[in-house]
């Protein structure tokens, strides 16, 4: 498995606009595996899910389920990969100190709290069209808009569980 790191700054790291910082590429060669999806795929993976995705791989996915003292958000890519499922997360989830960031497969909201029509591919990865007007979408982007926001506000822990001194 290779993917990259987010970047540089003005681009990648630190960057408020649009996906630039959290969007890589991710790579996996898996020669004489069962893998049943092969070629380019736009399901949604995060960083988090590399640790159980890693665990089932060597087959120490249930060491993970043993009681720990903090929380876990990853979830393993491996079920994706090995059986007939379609999709692997309904959203991705990121924060620059205290600006959240969230994508979900239509809609995206960056950290200057941008709203993006993302469900089509653009060559660049970058120019979305901006989304001005709700009420010229069709109700499923309102939809995941709203379910964005409900998960957003449950991470909303900056100010009292930032993890930097």
């Amino acid at each position: 498995i290779f993917a990259s790191d987010n970047g540089t700054t003005n681009w990648g790291k630190a960057s408020r606009s649009r996906q630039r910082g959290p969007h890589i590429p991710m790579v996996i060669y898996a020669p004489g595996m069962e893998l049943t999806k092969q070629g380019r795929s736009d399901v949604l993976v995060h960083v988090v899910d590399m640790l159980p995705t890693f665990a089932d791989i060597m087959g120490a996915g249930d060491l993970l389920e043993q009681p720990v003292k903090y929380k876990r958000h990853g979830k393993s890519l491996w079920p994706y990969l090995t059986t007939s499922r379609t999709t692997h997360r309904i959203m991705l989830y990121s924060y620059l100190r205290d600006l959240q960031i969230i994508r979900g497969k239509l809609v995206m909201r960056d950290a200057n709290e941008d709203w993006w029509k993302v469900d089509e591919e653009v060559d660049d990865y970058d120019s979305y069209p901006k989304i001005t007007d709700w009420s010229t979408l069709a109700a499923r982007y309102r939809t995941e808009r709203d379910n964005l926001i409900r998960i957003m506000n449950r991470f909303d822990i900056y100010d009292t569980e930032h993890d930097y001194i």
